[in-house]
């Protein structure tokens, strides 16, 4: 009988555990701002992202404003994404090297070229220049990407987080 109950009320325990809310933590403080300079050729100067019209073999440099909200530097690496669809049928930009279909003929990856890493100084800003080259055939359809920024976490900042988390 006494087992039993211990049975009974470790199964309880165990149910209880289950019910508890899980902690999920993560920074709520963006380390760095990006903000786009909007050129003249935007087709709808009001949009926050970039929407440009542009010709057969014309090239551009767009231009990115960085800026470090920190006390000390940091490095932010940089990618031209080409977008794609997730499963759900949703427009994904962040997928650096994603599997592109056959009939693909211009991914934005290949049209827009990026410096990989840039180093933002402590409480600086700084410009960075995306050049876009169109290809040179016309054709009837869009590009479609996105330019995506991450912080290049180093080793002690990696630590930190990790103790958060866990």
């Amino acid at each position: 009988m006494k087992k039993f109950v211990i049975s009974i009320l470790l199964g309880l325990l165990f149910l209880g555990l289950s019910f508890l809310p899980v902690k999920a933590e993560a920074s709520s403080t963006m380390n760095f701002s990006v903000n786009a300079v909007i050129p003249d050729n935007q087709i709808d100067k009001s949009k926050t992202y970039f929407d440009l019209k542009m010709k057969p073999g014309e090239t551009r440099n767009l231009e990115v404003i960085l800026t470090n909200g920190q006390n000390h530097a940091i490095t932010i690496e940089t990618n031209a994404n080409t977008a794609v669809t997730n499963d759900n049928g949703i427009v994904d930009y962040s997928k650096t090297n994603p599997n592109l279909d056959a009939s693909l003929k211009t991914p934005f990856s290949e049209i827009a070229k990026i410096d990989k890493e840039i180093t933002l100084p402590a409480n600086g800003t700084k410009t960075v220049k995306v050049n876009i080259t169109m290809p040179k055939e016309e054709y009837d359809g869009q590009i479609l990407g996105g330019l995506h920024f991450t912080e290049k976490l180093n080793q002690e900042t990696e630590k930190k987080r990790r103790r958060r988390t866990n």
